[in-house]
């Protein structure tokens, strides 16, 4: 517990000051760096699962974050054709369908599972679109994921004793899910005016915290449910306390593109 707070208290403010204060350069390198160590843990679990990643599709997840730096409409197609292209690799293994099958399904679900949910962080931070009021998109993502995944977490351990996921993470508890949701859902119903301007009523924040924490559950069961078919506890040690970089991003990469499409359709009732 201790060397997770510690790794907690480390990295969050890291995170936060490049997220918010950081040149676009050192945003991207941070964002290719935590996302090559994602691909490779990836890759190791999909190793497991008998279905070897392939290195053009690790190209193309890496790519897919500075395709969309470079110009949005360019992403946009990229992101578009990309999974095509994965999938016409698999007929190189056609010898033996099942496994060629199976090799494109996991690397497709690599190619989104990854290449969207990082690519979105590029256009939240780098564009004063959403709440005109960037780059606090992200910091708001990334505050109402922790908080969730903490109140998740403690409501759990201390309270928790309906156990709803025993085949997916078995210390997971209704208690703590419903906790994982509310929280965030009544601190952005009370903060959410005043750190995002471009909203003002309160039953908006309240859905949008109460689904990015519900959102934040389901990615984390998600990677719980490819670390149980590998047969793994983490998908690496590399994060002191927490496992490895997907163990302690696997609720953001749902939260990411949840946040972008709750927005977008916010936009289209409010025109």
């Amino acid at each position: 517990m201790i060397k997770r707070l510690g790794t907690a208290a480390l990295l969050i403010p890291c995170v936060i000051a490049i997220v918010s204060w950081g040149p676009q350069w050192s945003f991207l390198l941070s964002i290719e760096i935590f996302l090559l160590v994602a691909i490779w843990e990836l890759f190791q679990l999909m190793k497991k699962l008998g279905a070897p990643g392939l290195v053009i599709n690790a190209g193309l997840i890496a790519s897919a974050p500075l395709v969309w730096n470079f110009s949005e409409s360019l992403g946009i197609k990229f992101i578009l054709l990309a999974p095509f292209f994965i999938l016409a690799l698999s007929l190189r293994s056609s010898s033996n369908l099942r496994n060629a099958l199976h090799s494109a399904s996991l690397n497709l679900l690599a190619f989104l599972y990854l290449g969207i949910p990082f690519s979105l962080a590029v256009l939240l931070r780098g564009e004063p679109g959403l709440t005109a009021n960037w780059p606090d998109d992200l910091v708001v993502i990334f505050v109402t994921v922790w908080i969730s995944d903490s109140a998740a977490f403690f409501v759990g351990r201390t309270l928790g004793k309906h156990h709803v996921t025993p085949n997916l993470s078995p210390g997971k508890s209704l208690e703590g899910f419903l906790a994982g949701m509310f929280v965030p859902a009544l601190g952005m119903a009370w903060l959410g005016p005043s750190v995002l301007p471009g909203q003002s009523s309160v039953l908006f924040f309240f859905l949008l915290g109460l689904t990015l924490g519900l959102t934040a559950i389901i990615g984390d069961l998600f990677e719980s449910m490819i670390k149980r078919a590998a047969n793994v506890k983490d998908a690496s040690n590399l994060v002191p306390g927490h496992g490895g970089v997907l163990d302690r991003m696997d609720s953001l990469l749902f939260a990411i593109p949840w946040y972008y499409m709750f927005y977008q359709a916010a936009s289209l009732f409010q025109s």
